[in-house]
């Protein structure tokens, strides 16, 4: 016998349409299982309903507040630790996407000619990925740690796909050419 939706029911405390609930009545008239789970909510229900609210402990509020600046600031440098990390991720993939399609570039030809130009393009992709850390760290340290991780995993996201749309650009110019008219 299947109890899954009538124990979501009785869990839920819901108001159900009159069918629904016709359907819940003769299933607990038959399983003793959801019965007993109906009477134990009802238990803990009443428990709850009579039970005092208990008062914290003197100097609890005040314990509370004064240490909650130093959790938030722990939060607000574990935040911007995981957002750096994603970021060094994130330009460690393009760098290796880069060494690996200059690899397959340098396969062919004048491969010393092709390597000096690579190794000085590489250094300035390199010089330009730590001005551009630079600036995203710079950044971050502005912005208020309230935007949600959300938001930057979408940002990270957008600039990630327009990096592989100008790395499959670049590679299809450098292998078909472009076509003029």
């Amino acid at each position: 016998m299947s109890h899954q939706p009538f124990e979501n029911w009785i869990i839920a405390g819901e108001h159900l349409p009159p069918e629904d609930q016709n359907r819940l009545k003769e299933h607990l008239a038959d399983c003793p299982q959801c019965r007993q789970l109906k009477c134990n909510l009802q238990a803990v229900h009443t428990r709850l309903a009579a039970s005092s609210q208990i008062e914290p402990v003197e100097g609890f509020s005040q314990r509370w507040q004064t240490t909650l600046q130093e959790r938030l600031a722990e939060r607000q440098s574990k935040q911007v630790l995981q957002v750096r990390r994603f970021f060094l991720y994130i330009g460690t993939a393009t760098i290796l996407s880069l060494v690996l399609l200059i690899t397959m570039i340098l396969a062919g030809g004048e491969w010393i000619d092709r390597l000096t130009a690579t190794a000085i393009r590489l250094q300035t992709f390199n010089q330009w990925t730590i001005e551009a850390q630079d600036f995203l760290f710079a950044v971050l340290h502005i912005t208020p740690p309230v935007l949600p991780l959300t938001l930057w995993i979408l940002l990270s996201t957008v600039f990630s796909i327009l990096a592989l749309v100008w790395i499959v650009s670049v590679w299809r110019i450098t292998i078909q050419g472009v076509k003029s008219k």
